[in-house]
């Protein structure tokens, strides 16, 4: 993923079109000066030597992450955080230092510096991307699935819920960042992981016949994922849990908010054939025989 701070491209529309031979030409006599600027700043030992100017190590230092050399690139921004304070790529280079966490996989450290990031520069223009990437370092710490392994599902979801937490605080602080699109797929997309994590500890609990505890896990993801693509599976599920607990009144209740409120649900069949099939209410059969005893009293009053 290419750094925040990253030097722009000309679009097609800007560029000068000359004969081929001349555009070879400079080209062919851009490299040497090319090698020869990043060589400058390069001792024959490896080490880095700086430019006097911030915005000089700035761009060697976006040029040292292109290169995949990390250690060089935090050298320069390093170098401009102390050096170069009151710059006007001081808060690049923070930003950068970050950026370069982030390219190396090493996701909770670039965490650490885009908060201190959004700690010192609080009204900084980009401090969306700052709050943004925080999240992305959650998600993109979340275990992969493998083959060999267990499904990410079935793992320890510490990942998983400190990204969609921190996409749900950067949407509720910049809902309008360009950012925001791609924050919101990916809160789904995280959901949608703890959503199959609690259906999965359900299915453990309802393998091993142990009945409440399952309808918590069910009880607990209708409640907190109800957007959730399983939603109508916990449903029919749950209820099936609750006429194995001889509750056909809840089971009722379940059926009936699956029927109505997700009415396109795969579902909803089956829930509506469950449904005719349970027992009478014993709240109404309990009604109707007050009222059946109400009425046989009036009779007996009119006689």
């Amino acid at each position: 993923m290419a750094l925040f701070g990253a030097r722009q491209n000309f679009s097609r529309h800007d560029k000068v079109f000359v004969p081929m031979k001349r555009r070879l030409f400079s080209l062919l006599a851009a490299l040497p000066v090319a090698a020869q600027f990043a060589c400058a700043h390069m001792d024959s030992s490896g080490t880095v030597n700086f430019a006097p100017d911030a915005e000089t190590n700035y761009n060697l230092g976006l040029k040292s992450v292109e290169d995949r050399r990390y250690l060089d690139a935090m050298q320069f921004f390093e170098h401009i955080r102390y050096r170069h304070p009151y710059s006007s790529v001081a808060a690049l280079a923070d930003l950068a230092i970050a950026d370069t966490y982030f390219e190396q996989d090493k996701y909770m450290e670039a965490v650490e510096g885009y908060r201190n990031f959004v700690k010192l520069r609080p009204h900084h223009p980009k401090v969306d991307y700052a709050e943004y990437r925080i999240a992305l370092s959650h998600y993109e710490d979340i275990p992969a699935d493998f083959f060999l392994f267990p499904p990410s599902h079935e793992k320890d979801q510490s990942a998983v819920r400190g990204a969609a937490a921190n996409f749900e605080t950067f949407l509720r602080k910049h809902p309008n960042s360009q950012y925001a699109p791609e924050a919101r797929e990916k809160l789904r997309e995280t959901r949608e992981r703890l959503a199959d994590h609690e259906m999965s500890v359900a299915a453990f609990y309802m393998h091993h016949e142990r009945y409440p505890s399952a309808a918590a896990r069910y009880e607990r993801m209708i409640s907190e994922f109800p957007d959730s693509k399983r939603i109508g599976e916990a449903m029919l599920a749950l209820a099936d849990i609750q006429i194995e607990l001889n509750s056909p009144d809840k089971a009722r209740a379940t059926l009936q908010k699956l029927i109505q409120d997700y009415p396109e649900d795969a579902r909803r069949a089956a829930a509506e054939k469950k449904l005719k099939e349970l027992p009478a209410s014993e709240n109404v059969s309990q009604d109707d025989k007050t009222s059946e005893s109400e009425t046989k009293e009036n009779a007996k009053e009119g006689d």
